[in-house]
This record gives C-alpha cells, sequence and structure tokens, in this order.
C-alpha cells in the first residue's frame, strides 16, 4: 500500500503491506496535524484512522499526538482498538458497507484525537486557576438541567469550565419522568430516579447547591410535545415548559425539605435563546407569566420584548444594550484579551481570561444586576436570600459577558452555534465541551430513557445531513450520508485515579469472552455480580473500581439493546453504531470495549 505524507509543504511516500479493505483504496493522503491544533478536524485525522503496521512505521517521523499532554501512545492504542472494534461489527452478517465502515472508522478516531486534546486543556495550569478563580465567586456549586441540543452547554451558556464545582444532566427539553404528577396535585421527584440520585450525591459533597433549570427558546423537543396535546405552539411550546420546570423546582425543594434535613436546593429557571447566545431570567414570575396569558399565545417574541422593555424579566443582551457601565466594563474586558475568546480551539486560553475577566469586573457590575433583578418592576421585587441574590447576578453577568464574547465582543458577527450542527450522538455524564465535532449529549445515568433518549437525538443528526446543514464526507451524496449510520459514544467515566498498569490489564484482557458466551446467557442478561465473576476468570488483577465502571458501561449498552426499545433494531441493522468505552476523569478515550450483539439469536426451525 502506498502512503502519501504531507507536512506543509514537504512530501514523501511510503510503502507498506498492509489490508487496505478499510480504507477501499490502493493510495491514501495523511494530513499530519499541525502541532498547534488542539481539535482537529476530520482531515487531519485520516492518519489515526489507520491501521496499526502504518502507526509503528510513522511513530518515529511525524507526532500524531500534539495536543494530548504525554499520552501520545494512548492516543494510538484507543484509535488502533477502535478500527479492530468496526472491524468486529463486520465479522459473521456485516453491519456496514465498506464506505460506511471507513467512515466510523475516521470519525470515532478523530473524536479520539479530539477529546484527548481537550483532556489536556483540562489538566493545565490555565484551566486549574480559572476553575479555582470561578468557584471561589459562588456561595453554592451550580448544577444543571438542559437540553441534549448540542449548542447548549454550560460552557456556551455560562462559561462554565471542567474545574467548576457543579454538574449538568442532559435530556431532551431538559426534562425527565423522574417527574411525576402526585394523586394529591402537584408534581414530586420520584425516589430512587436518577434526578434524585444526583441530587443525594451531590448534598454528601455540599450543604446547598443551585439548580438551573432552562427552558431553552424554539425547543423541538417540546414542540412536537406541545403538538401531540393539541396546544397551541405560537411560542415553540415555551410557556408550557416554563410552567413545567416551576413545577420540576417545587418538587425538587419538596424532597430536599423531606429526605435532606439541614440542606438546601436553589432552583433558578432560565430560558436560553441558542440563536444569539443569550438568557432570559424571570419568565417563572407571576407577572412574567400573567402578560403570557393575557396575549392568548404564550412567550411570543412581542411579549419577551415588552417584559424586557418593561424590566419585568432580565435578557441579558439587553443588559448590555441598556447599560453603559456594563457595555463599557465588557468592551474594556475583550480589548485586553491576550488570545481569541474561542472555547472551541482555545479552551484553557479562554477558560483563564474569561474568569480572571469576570473576578475584576465583578464588584462593580454585580450591585447594578442585583439592583435590576430586585427593583419595583423587577422579576424578584419581592426581594431573595443575599446568597441566592448573589448567585444569581453572577449567573447573569457570566452568561452577559460570554454572550458578548462568544458573538465577536464589539464586532458582532453571526453566532457559530445558531444552527445544529451535530455530527453524533454521545452518551455522557459531564462533558467539556465544545469541540470542533458537535454532537448531542445525552445523560448515561438515566437507563430508563437512554434508548428514547438517544433515538431521538439520532433523528436529528439524520436532519442535519439531509438539510446539508453537516458537510458529507467526499464519499458520500447528501442523500447517501443522511442514511449512513450514526455514530454513538458511550462513555463510562472512572472519576478516580486509575494508574497507567491498571490501564494496561485492562488492555491485556481478551474481550472476545463477551461474544462466546451462552446466547441463553449474553452479556445484557448478566448480574452485576455474574459480570464481575465472568470478568475475574479474565484476569484477577482489575481494581473494584473498574470492575464496577465497567458493569456500568455494560448496563448502560444492555439499555440500548432491550428488545422493547427501538435502539436494538437500529444498532442490530448498522443504523446506529455504539462504540462503549472508559475514559479517565478527564474524558480522555481509554478503553474500548466491544458489548455489541448482532440481533437474536436464530430460532430453531
Amino acid at each position: 500500500m502506498k502512503i502519501n505524507i504531507r507536512i506543509g509543504a514537504l512530501s514523501f511516500s511510503l510503502k507498506f503491506s498492509i489490508n487496505a479493505s478499510l480504507m477501499n483504496a490502493p493510495t491514501s493522503t495523511v494530513v499530519v496535524p499541525d502541532t498547534t491544533d488542539e481539535c482537529s478536524d476530520q482531515s487531519a485525522t485520516i492518519l489515526p484512522a489507520m491501521a496499526q503496521t502504518i502507526h509503528r512505521n510513522l511513530a518515529e517521523l511525524v507526532d500524531l499526538g500534539s495536543g494530548q499532554n504525554g499520552k501520545t501512545e494512548v492516543l494510538r492504542r484507543v484509535q488502533v482498538s477502535i478500527i479492530d472494534y468496526v472491524r468486529q461489527l463486520q465479522s459473521g452478517r456485516p453491519l456496514l458497507s465498506p464506505k460506511d465502515e471507513k467512515y466510523l472508522a475516521i470519525f470515532f478516531s478523530s473524536l479520539a484525537r479530539e477529546r484527548g486534546a481537550r483532556a489536556a486543556d483540562v489538566e493545565s495550569f490555565e484551566v486549574y486557576e480559572a476553575g479555582e478563580i470561578a468557584n471561589a465567586m459562588f456561595q453554592s456549586p451550580v448544577f444543571s438541567m438542559m437540553c441534549v441540543d448540542g449548542r447548549i452547554n454550560p460552557t456556551l451558556v455560562f462559561g462554565m469550565i471542567a474545574r467548576m464545582n457543579g454538574g449538568v444532566k442532559e435530556t431532551p427539553a431538559g426534562d425527565t419522568n423522574d417527574f411525576a404528577n402526585a394523586v394529591s396535585g402537584g408534581v414530586i421527584l420520584l425516589p430512587k430516579s436518577s434526578t434524585s440520585e444526583l441530587m443525594s450525591a451531590a448534598f454528601e459533597k455540599y450543604d446547598g447547591i443551585n439548580q438551573v433549570l432552562d427552558s431553552h427558546l424554539a425547543c423541538a423537543a417540546r414542540e412536537k410535545h406541545s403538538v401531540a396535546l393539541g396546544e397551541p405552539i405560537a411560542d415553540h411550546g415555551l410557556m408550557r415548559d416554563v410552567l413545567r420546570k416551576r413545577d420540576m423546582a417545587n418538587a425538587m425543594r419538596r424532597r430536599v425539605e423531606l429526605h435532606h434535613p439541614g440542606k438546601k436546593v436553589t432552583p433558578m429557571q432560565i430560558s436560553y435563546d441558542p440563536h444569539e447566545g443569550h438568557l432570559f431570567m424571570g419568565l417563572e414570575t407571576e407577572q412574567a407569566l400573567q402578560a403570557a396569558r393575557e396575549g392568548g399565545s404564550g412567550f411570543t417574541e412581542e411579549v419577551l420584548a415588552d417584559l424586557t422593555q418593561r424590566g419585568a424579566i432580565l435578557h441579558t443582551k439587553a443588559l448590555i444594550e441598556n447599560t453603559p457601565e456594563i457595555r463599557d466594563a465588557f468592551l474594556a474586558a475583550f480589548r485586553g484579551f491576550r488570545s481569541t475568546h474561542d472555547w472551541k480551539e482555545q479552551y484553557r486560553f479562554t477558560a483563564l481570561q474569561f474568569w480572571k475577566a469576570i473576578q475584576t469586573m465583578r464588584p462593580i457590575l454585580l450591585p447594578i444586576i442585583i439592583e435590576k433583578l430586585t427593583a419595583d418592576t423587577g422579576p424578584f421585587s419581592e426581594g431573595l436570600p443575599d446568597a441566592e441574590l448573589e448567585d444569581r447576578a453572577t449567573l447573569l453577568l457570566s452568561a452577559a459577558f460570554n454572550g458578548y464574547c462568544n458573538n465577536g465582543g464589539p464586532e458582532p458577527r453571526h453566532f457559530e452555534f445558531a444552527d445544529h450542527k451535530e455530527t453524533f450522538v454521545q452518551v455522557s455524564k459531564r462533558d467539556f465541551r465544545p469541540c470542533r465535532n458537535m454532537g448531542f449529549s445525552v445523560d448515561s445515568t438515566d437507563l430508563a430513557n437512554l434508548s428514547a433518549n438517544v433515538e431521538f437525538a439520532s433523528t436529528i443528526v439524520r436532519a442535519n445531513r439531509s438539510t446539508k446543514r453537516v458537510e458529507a464526507p467526499a464519499e458520500y451524496s447528501a442523500e447517501s450520508f443522511a442514511a449512513a449510520p450514526v455514530g454513538v459514544t458511550i462513555k463510562e467515566i472512572v472519576t478516580s485515579e486509575v494508574s497507567e498498569e491498571q490501564w494496561e490489564v485492562l488492555n491485556r484482557i481478551d474481550w472476545t469472552f463477551l461474544q462466546k458466551l451462552p446466547a441463553t446467557q449474553d452479556w445484557t442478561m448478566l448480574t452485576k455480580g455474574g459480570f464481575i465473576e465472568e470478568l475475574a476468570t479474565q484476569n484477577a488483577g482489575i481494581s473494584i473500581d473498574l470492575a464496577l465502571a465497567l458493569n456500568n458501561l455494560r448496563e448502560m449498552m444492555a439499555a440500548l439493546y432491550d428488545n422493547r426499545q427501538g435502539c436494538r433494531e437500529l444498532l442490530t441493522s448498522g443504523k446506529l453504531v455504539a462504540l462503549p468505552m472508559l475514559t479517565d476523569k478527564n474524558r480522555r478515550f481509554r478503553l474500548i470495549v466491544p458489548f455489541f450483539l448482532k440481533g437474536f439469536p436464530d430460532a430453531d426451525v
């Protein structure tokens, strides 16, 4: 096989003897990543998608691990494992066409490199320092419930970063059936639900938490639900969602009062607009809801504009435009940046300069924002506890400045994240986005709804392809790419410290035992204890933390293969391709585990 290598203007060729079925071509071009690039694009990841033989031959010639913080060999191993995994899916009854096989190997390898570079950012001095600065500004850590929408995450909304306390749960519309109607009326948070357990885990560390509930504008999931109920959708279901989140907030308060004495949850509702990168606060108040009801159409653009003009709700964009002190402070801070404000490409530098700027502006601007929150015509004119007011104002300040910077500062440009451009689905806990490859993020703790949530997100990935919001690779037409497999990364994050020796133990396991289990007791049917016993027969040196993490990953994959759910058919027909993995605490891909099924065992006839 002939490989053309191009490093800038320098070109040369190498020849290898290798199975080229993956690439389906006698000649391929390798584009070596620029060593300054922290989140490589797809064109820079053809080389990592090659087989291990190419890695060995090129290892001394080029640096495949730029931006990997000394984890180049980890990246190489994972990328080879990805190729092996995709090929295993082709054993027996092939699930993929050669073109789809090539696409997925390249795409998943691209994600491995990109997430490795982001893990290096997370480990940097800049992000550590930024996290310390940011954490010191909040009375209580901020946890969020947000939509799976790839344009919406705590970093793009508030500038929240990896080293900040708190967390996020991402579900369609930022909602979950963990909240149910009570016999006596109202809504309750169900015991033993994933939301309830996440809150309990938070209270093991903190006496109080802030809980952000987002009702984002133009939510496809909420609009679909409103249409199904025959309700007016002039505001795309926004008012209905605000009311739903208010019920959820009350349910969380009641659960904490009953089951967590001495602890406190402070719900804070927002409505983020992913088309412009700014948010509203105060839509859940009676005066705002009354205005929405009077018009008969909910929170339309006209109603939101009128409420903002009256000061009854706060809009971060209007705060900047209508408050000279805020506008001038933002301009001075933005012009003082040493690096371009760019969460995708300059994460570590953006994090540090952003939170240093907030730290400088906060003493001057916080009193102004608090005054607007509690003005006679403001959303909280009756007043709020001092700690809550301070944290609300800090969130508004960070959201306003982040929106300002994300839109180009004093020279506004088209908001980069205004359009859906998600290319895949990820199942994970809190992730450290955005990166160049945008994806929908589905909460990994909600096993009961995992399949439905992944299936829903995958339909929007296909819509992105069919509407050409996502460019098709050269091998596909727009139409054929819309029908190509959607990649899904399934992440179990190992938050404890794991030595390289322990990772090596996992890498030595022969995972083919998973496919050799009897059909009547395949890996999806095992109990936790049964799986750990099977694991012990392969290698007795695995720590209990890693064994439990592997079982959590198995349970996620089993939930997707549940024959009562739609994802099973999509997975066994190759329309969805899930990549199950363990990551380290910084979300670096560490181990690919072949939890897959081809379908039901053939019946006796």
